[in-house]
């Protein structure tokens, strides 16, 4: 489940099922992620995005303190499961981290997922402290130095199957799913980390430079296809521009960017 999580977002989920340990809780909630998060001694990008919006991050401690329930039998486990919030939370992050080109799941990814999360305690945390997704995701990207634009493939009618934008895909050309796995490598330890391709993901055939590169990302809890909008895109007869649009039109869908504005 933790393929793509970088070593810190690693020991955090491991900090995580010790907090839940700790307080005989029976399994990993989003709220023993967030408390793990902040407690981490080796502060990730996660902790600092949310230490610049709240200040000091004891306040979070204490209003996660406040809203866990008393735990029951002493736990004798040494991994606990996740609950199916914490589990939905994984999902998103992963989502988070394609939706912005990461091939690495990290802290600030996870941050991102927590106000997927509706009704969780950790989202419910966050939100009276009055942070808003807008914050947290302004926070990443200028932590990051990110700026990308994103425009959708997405229907009125309803949400895009996998089984549909495989089948457009195919019936496409210039544009393949990708397969395979991507290597990255950890630029302080040298280490290679090989990351299985997800089979949502498509590379586009650019002539110009005789090479296959990721450009489209299906998106399961939407159902829409995200690509970044780049100065290739406003280029008619660029092969972004052309794709999208035969994707969209195989799809009987349309082209909308992030403000509702729409591509023809």
């Amino acid at each position: 489940m933790f393929e793509r999580f970088t070593d810190r977002t690693r020991d955090v989920m491991a900090l995580a099922n010790r907090e839940a340990i700790d307080r005989n809780h029976p399994s990993v909630g989003t709220e023993h992620v967030l408390l793990a998060l902040v407690n981490f001694k080796r502060e990730g990008v996660g902790a600092h995005v949310l230490k610049t919006i709240v200040g000091d991050l004891s306040n979070v401690r204490t209003e996660l303190e406040k809203s866990m329930t008393p735990g029951g039998q002493k736990i004798e486990m040494e991994k606990l499961p996740l609950s199916s919030e914490a589990k939905n939370l994984i999902t998103d992050a992963e989502e988070e981290a394609r939706s912005m080109d990461h091939n690495y799941v990290g802290t600030e990814h996870i941050l991102l997922g927590f106000l997927h999360q509706p009704g969780s305690i950790a989202a419910d945390v966050l939100t009276n402290l009055g942070i808003s997704q807008d914050q947290l995701r302004k926070g990443v990207r200028d932590m990051l130095g990110a700026s990308r634009y994103e425009i959708s493939i997405c229907r009125a009618g309803g949400v895009i199957s996998l089984r549909e934008w495989q089948a457009a895909v195919a019936a496409t050309r210039g544009v393949r799913l990708r397969s395979g796995n991507v290597s990255i490598t950890n630029p302080k330890t040298g280490e290679v980390i090989s990351i299985p391709n997800s089979d949502a993901d498509a590379e586009l055939f650019l002539a110009e430079r005789d090479r296959w590169v990721p450009a489209f990302r299906w998106c399961p809890s939407t159902g829409e296809i995200v690509f970044a909008l780049t100065h290739e895109f406003s280029k008619p007869d660029s092969a972004l521009a052309k794709t999208a649009r035969q994707l969209a039109l195989h799809l009987g869908a349309q082209l909308i960017g992030e403000r509702r504005e729409i591509y023809k």
